[in-house]
């Protein structure tokens, strides 16, 4: 890697934004979306665990996925508002 260039590795692909924000507008709508994207992550991990569990373990695979999908899901909306509110709690 050259030295002059930034590493942005993990960023781009992160769900949420941890950079920090250069002023109050910035940071709420950094933290509006983080929040909207943990909301709706962890929703969809919600719907989405138990059907894949079911359709590859049958009704035990469904409440395998179901766990997963409440504990992911709940990790995911937790992260979301947590994150979302250190964005805008540290805005300018």
């Amino acid at each position: 890697m050259n030295m002059e260039q930034p590493n942005f590795i993990g960023e781009k692909n992160s769900l949420f934004s941890t950079r920090r924000p250069v002023n109050a507008l910035s940071g709420l709508s950094s933290g509006l979306k983080s929040m909207t994207k943990g909301v709706v992550a962890g929703t969809a991990t919600l719907i989405a665990a138990p059907v894949v569990g079911a359709r590859t373990d049958g009704v035990k695979g469904f409440f395998g996925g179901l766990v997963a999908g409440v504990v992911g899901g709940a990790a995911l909306i937790t992260s979301g508002l947590v994150v979302g509110t250190i964005n805008i709690r540290f805005s300018n």
